[in-house]
């Protein structure tokens, strides 16, 4: 079971890539919004990606994966320990004009329910059998997944608000 998933994907085609297995578990995502001086969570769906999720969105704002039934806006914590178990946070994929943030994915608790579990498995599965996507491992022995299709049009970056933290290199080799 991988606690931490990092890919190389701007959070629309995430979600995207992501919806078949989310429905298969009945599982949703929410992004956290600043609205006024909160942070609300709002559920995005795979058809409403453009509409919800801005690729250059706040620093510091995450979004989750979670099987929980909740409202479409809320101000949950995904964090109480109570619940956590039913939670994966997910960090950046944001993207600008010349950057691609890394998207990293964690299981919040030490002990999650066992369909977190099933969902952490089934993304990275997929990662490993889609063509589309390679993988390697980078400084501090991490595992990247990484959209072929970005090879070479935007730099990798770990946090796109942070421009003193080192580009990913990922050599090109394909035809």
């Amino acid at each position: 079971m991988p606690t931490y998933t990092r890919i190389l994907t701007p959070l629309p085609d995430f979600i995207i890539l992501t919806d078949e297995i989310l429905t298969q578990y009945n599982a949703s995502v929410f992004l956290e919004v600043k609205r006024n001086d909160a942070i609300i969570n709002r559920r995005i769906v795979a058809d409403d990606i453009a509409r919800f999720v801005r690729s250059d969105r706040d620093k510091n704002l995450h979004f989750y994966i979670t099987t929980l039934s909740l409202e479409d806006e809320n101000s949950f914590n995904f964090y109480d320990d109570a619940l956590c178990k039913f939670v994966i946070e997910g960090r950046g994929g944001r993207e600008n004009v010349s950057e691609l943030e890394m998207l990293e994915l964690r299981i919040v608790s030490k002990t999650p329910d066992s369909i977190i579990n099933k969902i952490s498995n089934a993304i990275n599965s997929k990662l490993r059998k889609d063509i589309g996507y390679g993988s390697l491992t980078i400084k501090g022995n991490y595992k990247v997944f990484y959209n072929k299709a970005d090879l070479g049009k935007k730099k990798f970056v770990y946090d796109i608000y942070n421009p003193l933290l080192p580009i990913i290199e990922i050599e090109n080799n394909e035809d």
